[in-house]
C-alpha cells in the first residue's frame, strides 16, 4: 500500500475523491453510526467558522483523574468536554458531515507540547 503523503493509501484517496457527489456522500453518511440528533447537530454546523465556535464553546477536559483520555465525538458530546485531540477529531468529523475534506494538522511545538 503505498501512503499518498495525507496517511490515506491509494485506493482510500480515491474513495474519498470519489465521494464528490451528493448521492456518494449520502451513502458514506449512511454508514456512520450516528444518531438522528447527533447528525442534525452537525449538519447545523455548515461552515468551518460555525465548527470552530462550536468546539470552542466546549469545556476544556483536564483530565482531572490523571489519565489520559481519547473521547470519541460522540463521548465529547455527552460529557461536554474535550482536549485537543478530542475536539479535532470532532471537529473532522462534523466538516466531513457537510462535505469538507476532514484533515487533521499536528505541528510539533517542542518536544511537551503539540497543537491540533
Amino acid at each position: 500500500m503505498n501512503d499518498t503523503g495525507f496517511g490515506l493509501t491509494n485506493d482510500e484517496l480515491k474513495l474519498f475523491q470519489s465521494l464528490g457527489s451528493s448521492a456518494n456522500i449520502q451513502d458514506y453518511l449512511n454508514r456512520i453510526p450516528l444518531t438522528e440528533d447527533e447528525l442534525n447537530l452537525f449538519r447545523s454546523l455548515h461552515t468551518r467558522a460555525l465548527v470552530q465556535d462550536f468546539i470552542n464553546k466546549i469545556p476544556i477536559n483536564f483530565e482531572e483523574d490523571g489519565k489520559d483520555t481519547c473521547l470519541s465525538p460522540r463521548m465529547v458530546l455527552r460529557q461536554n468536554k474535550c482536549h485537543c485531540i478530542e475536539g479535532a477529531i470532532l471537529a473532522a468529523l462534523i466538516l466531513r458531515i457537510n462535505g469538507h475534506p476532514p484533515l487533521l494538522v499536528d505541528l510539533t511545538a517542542n518536544e511537551k507540547d503539540s497543537i491540533m
